[in-house]
């Protein structure tokens, strides 16, 4: 048996084992996560803002679902969704207000946006239905593609009324074609 009669010498002794130890274990740990059966997938870019499109039309639908079965409206739902989320709109003028419009419904890869016209105080815009793709992936619902187009038309009038902005929308076919303007052209 060895014996260790100098006290820094045990400090170092016992400071070695404790990392001798620690690889050890640190060795034995990465060897059992190779040996898992469980293998999580790598996922592409592509298929991550998919499944995020996904997630989000899946909210906007069981939110709508669940404004109708307690007897409100999916305008009811839009103006409650915005009401959660609002203080991330802080576009201070309608430039900003479109760009930030712009980049947060892209995450559709089918959502597109066309500036019609546009004054130093007002704008004329169209854009096509967000997530319109994936609409038919939640018939069950109960939530009509009517319901959704005017939640979607809701929830955009009410973030631009929320920023103070005056906003007129009409629907035509695919496209929501809207009118922003500063509040002062009244």
């Amino acid at each position: 048996m060895i014996t260790i009669n100098n006290k820094k010498m045990k400090n170092n002794t016992t400071t070695y084992l404790l990392l001798v130890f620690l690889c050890f274990t640190i060795a034995l740990d990465a060897q059992e996560k190779q040996d898992s059966r469980i293998e999580l997938p790598e996922k592409s870019l592509e298929y991550k803002v998919n499944r995020g499109l996904g997630n989000t039309m899946s909210w906007f639908y069981s939110g709508i679902a669940y404004a109708k079965s307690k007897g409100d409206t999916p305008e009811d739902f839009a103006s409650y969704g915005l009401n959660a989320w609002k203080s991330w709109w802080d576009g201070k003028d309608i430039p900003a207000y479109l760009r930030k419009f712009y980049i947060c419904f892209s995450i559709d890869k089918d959502f597109k946006m066309e500036i019609l016209n546009e004054t130093e105080n007002s704008a004329e815009v169209r854009v096509t239905i967000f997530g319109k793709s994936w609409m038919s992936t939640f018939e069950e619902s109960g939530v009509t593609d009517d319901e959704y187009i005017r939640f979607i038309g809701a929830m955009f009038s009410s973030m631009a009324e929320y920023l103070g902005f005056n906003y007129n929308q009409k629907f035509e076919q695919d496209w929501i074609y809207f009118t922003v303007s500063e509040m002062s052209l009244q």
